[in-house]
Order: structure tokens, then sequence, then C-alpha cells
């Protein structure tokens, strides 16, 4: 997979960003869909490293998760947790300097690790919308909204330029932007942040993709706007289409998501039915991540500290250092994740996850 992502490939793939050759309102051919009951996304060992001074570092190890055709998936972690670099590393759009090491990303049983350049801009915006969480660097910043989310149109060959205009404003108001047209004509910086947002999500469903990756969409909107946003996303999987969002806010992972990957120092620590692990989490980092929240919405006198910015460990767990169930054991080794409780709905990476979790 690419190391490199281009600022114009994010969100609004353009003509270039597509194979030619298609006749304009046609579909393209997509990658067959794996088997019968097969996930639209399985994810495998995935390691990412990137480069510094020192060498290389790694900053995702071994992750591993899947997403059924139809599922919402929430990635939830502290910052620094590696939650963005994973999104990024699904589409390959890792920045300059990080690599894909290992594992495999399937997207409707098709290997995108090590895909070309023409493959990952065929899935992206054709089979995946991508929603990054700063709009203004995800459009281009001198070509009008109107015609970049009818570029995607015309690129992957969905609409002539006549109809691409159209569906343009017609997905502008779908977004729930006052005034379409007027949207339609404007430069990115001539919007407000939530009504750039808003464009940025009708961008990433134009073509009907398959899937939706959200990273943070929400956290420079105000409440109500953000409610809007997430009211778009809902609409998205009603039609049919999976939602993966990438997300501090446990509040909306609760909400949102059926299933959770909660991720700590780029290893994935517990995993499950959302509602089952924010409820009763089985790893010590989970339960400091929800009594956070908690003391933040009952503003209590003396809230435990805030989960601490993730730093891998030489060996052994990265979170013991601030774990009370930590013990000598943690220190020498990697918890594997392992299931958890009855069947294999959830898993957890702690050696200790029946005392975490009774």
């Amino acid at each position: 997979m690419s190391a490199r992502g281009e600022r114009s490939s994010r969100a609004i793939p353009g003509r270039a960003d597509v194979e030619r050759g298609a006749p304009m309102g046609t579909e393209l051919a997509r990658p067959p869909d794996a088997s019968r009951g097969a996930p639209l996304l399985a994810v495998e060992g995935l390691r990412v490293s990137v480069a510094t001074r020192a060498g290389r570092a790694t900053v995702l190890h071994g992750v591993s998760f899947e997403l059924d055709v139809g599922g919402s998936l929430a990635i939830v972690g502290a910052s620094g947790a590696g939650k963005s670099t994973l999104l990024a590393a699904l589409v390959g759009l890792l920045p300059r300097g990080a690599r894909v090491d290992a594992g495999s990303v399937r997207f409707r049983g098709e290997e995108l690790v090590g895909a070309s350049p023409e493959t990952l801009r065929r899935v992206r915006g054709r089979d995946v919308g991508v929603v990054f969480q700063d709009a203004l660097a995800a459009f281009d910043p001198v070509v009008p909204i109107g015609a970049q989310v009818a570029e995607a149109l015309v690129a992957h060959g969905v609409a002539s330029r006549t109809e691409a205009r159209e569906r343009a404003l017609e997905l502008l108001a779908r977004c729930r932007l006052p005034d379409p047209a007027a949207a339609a004509r404007a430069a990115p910086h001539e919007l407000s942040g939530g009504m750039r947002q808003r464009a940025l999500v009708a961008a990433a469903i134009a073509c009907g993709p398959a899937l939706l990756l959200a990273d943070e969409p929400t956290s420079a909107l105000d409440p109500t706007l953000a409610l809007q946003v997430l009211d778009l996303f809902d609409a998205e999987r009603a039609r049919g289409a999976a939602f993966l969002v990438v997300t501090h806010d446990l509040v909306l992972a609760r909400e949102r998501s059926e299933r959770v990957v909660v991720l700590h120092a780029g290893r994935v620590v517990e995993t499950g039915p959302t509602r089952a692990v924010l409820e009763r989490p089985a790893h010590p980092c989970t339960l400091e991540l929800v009594r956070a929240r908690a003391a933040l919405e009952s503003r209590a006198a003396e809230p435990p500290p805030p989960p601490a910015e993730p730093r891998a460990a030489a060996t052994g767990c990265a979170f013991a250092a601030r774990c009370p169930f930590a013990r000598a054991r943690c220190a020498e080794a990697v918890p594997p994740l392992v299931a958890h409780g009855a069947g294999a709905a959830r898993s957890s990476a702690c050696f200790f996850a029946d005392e975490v979790s009774p």
C-alpha cells in the first residue's frame, strides 16, 4: 500500500484519481463481492511504522478486526493511540514517511495492501467514502464546492458533467445546506465549519459507497450541527452502507455503533459489542476511558486522571505503568488479545481481565 496520500485524493477524488476509459454515464466495474456471509472489510495483522531520526518506529502493532456488510464499528482510544493512522492505512492515505510493513486489508475480498494507486483511487470515493476531521484541508481551496462534489460523480463514470452538476445540488440539499445553489458556487473557505463538513459528507456519499469512513467527524462542531452530521450517516446506514467511525467520544460510539475496537499505543486492547464493552469494560484502558467520560458528564469534584497519552513499552503491556491491576507479569510480556466471557463476541488483551470485569 502506498505510504503517500495526496491532499486532493483524500475525500474528493478527481478525474485523475480513477481509471480512464469508462464512458460517461456507465458503471465502472467493481471488484467481485466476497463469498456470501464474508465481511465487507477484513483487517488482519496490520503493522504500520513511521520514519524518525532514530530509525523506523512501529505505531500500529498487528491490528485486526472485521466489519460486516451494513454494519457499524467505532475505533476509540486516547489521543495518540493510532486511530487516525489506522483509518488512513485502510485506504492508502498514509502520510510521507509512514508505511504498511505487514498485514492485510481486504475490501470485498480484494487485497488493498500493496494494491496499485489506480486500484486504491477506484476504491476511494466509488466504493469507500471518507469524511476527514478537517473539511477545509480535504477540499481543493480554489475550486467551488459544487464542482468538487460533481467531479467525483464524473470521475467515477456515474454521471455526465451536466447530470453531475444537478446531482451535486441534490446532494448538497440532502445534506441540509440551507442554500444549495449558493453553497455550490462558494469556495471552501467561504462556508462555515458546519456547512463545510456537511458538504464533505455530500462528496463522500455521492457515488453511493458501500462503506463510509469518518475520522472525528463532529469534534469541531457544536452539538446541533454534530447531530445533523450524524443523522446524515444514519441515513446512509439505512440505505445499507457500513459505517466505521474513529472517535474519542464514547457517547457517539455507544449510540452510533454496534461494535467497538479500543486502541492503546497502537494495539487493540479490547473489542466486542459496543454497549457490553462500555458498560462492563474488560481492560483497564477501557475502564479508565469510561470513568473519565463519566467524570466529565457528572462534573465530579475529583474526577479520575485523564487517559495518558499512549507510549509503546519496550516490553510488556504499554498500559502497565498506570494500571491498578498490573503485576510483574505485565512488564514482562505483551498480553495477547483473547476471548473474554461467554462465547467469542468479546476479546481483551489483559492478563487479569476477569478482575477488571468480574
